[in-house]
Order: structure tokens, then sequence, then C-alpha cells
């Protein structure tokens, strides 16, 4: 009997981090290929150092953080970035965005709607432990409980949710 298998992906980490020892996100490359499905190639480009390539077409697309601020002025390299990014929203490859990542998905989202990213400096930094707890349906939060703990480091932060999208977690 031959089991259902998980297709094979083809995923894409886009590394955005800024700290040479942190460069190609080793944890974040670590869980990608463990998580993914056997047999699927897992790719990391470095966004900072222009190393994009638009020819890739990944099946899902990872964005890390960064020290980078979401906020203009735009490093140089953050237009390139948000237009392959915007491309991959276009074509529904799924995404998940981290930290800056997250924030990029946002500035992407509102500015394909002409309106300007509602991102802002946090009032207060955050910094530690949070509980995150599951507010809507999604396979994002499949097999885990409605509230857990994870770590987190923001100075900035999304003030509305961008449109074609939903709270699923807070």
């Amino acid at each position: 009997m031959i089991s259902a298998m998980k297709p094979t992906l083809k995923i894409l980490i886009l590394d955005n981090t800024r700290e040479p020892g942190s460069f190609g996100s080793p944890d974040l490359l670590h869980w990608a290929v463990r998580s993914a499905p056997v047999g699927s190639e897992v790719m990391m480009r470095r966004a900072p150092d222009q190393d994009l390539d638009f020819s890739i077409k990944p099946d899902a697309l990872i964005l890390s953080g960064s020290v980078t601020s979401c906020l203009p002025p735009y490093e140089s390299w953050v237009s390139e970035y948000d237009r392959y990014v915007t491309e991959q929203i276009q074509k529904k490859t799924p995404i998940l965005g981290i930290c800056f990542g997250h924030q990029t998905l946002a500035r992407c989202l509102f500015k394909r709607e002409g309106l300007t990213p509602a991102l802002a400096k946090a009032k207060d930094a955050e910094h530690g432990w949070e509980k995150v707890r599951v507010v809507g349906k999604s396979t994002l939060f499949e097999g885990l409980e409605e509230g857990f703990f994870t770590s987190h480091s923001h100075y900035e932060e999304i003030t509305e949710v961008p449109p074609g999208s939903r709270r699923v977690g807070s």
C-alpha cells in the first residue's frame, strides 16, 4: 500500500539579516530543511546583498527578520526586494514573514492597493516572551494550542490589517 506523500516543494528563504554572524539565518534554514517534505529544495538568497534571482519560481517563500527599518527612508536594496515580494503575492505564493518579513508583507499589500502602509515605530520596544492567541482559523496554527508563547523583539509594528488580509493571531 502506498501512503499519501506530501509533494516536494521549492522553498526560497530571503535572508534579510544585516549582522555578519547571522548571515544565512542558520536557525531558519535548519528549521525549513527539517520541516519541508522529503525531497524538497530549500534555497536561500541575501536580499541586502541584492542577491535576488527573479527567475526562481518558489512554491513557498520565507522572509526573515532584519535590523533594517520597515519605515522610510528605505535602504537601497528594499525597492527590489519589495518588487520581488509583490510579484510573489500576485502569484499567490504562500509566504511566511518573520519580523521585518511580516512588516514587508504588510508594506507590499498596502502599496499594491495604492495605500500608505500602516506601519509605525512601536510606542514601547518589545523584548522577551509573549503569549500568542489564535483568534481565527488558519492552517498556520494547525496542531498548536489556542495560546502559545514565543520570543519576540520589535521596535516597529503594523498598525492596521493590510487589505486582503485577516487577523488570525494576536
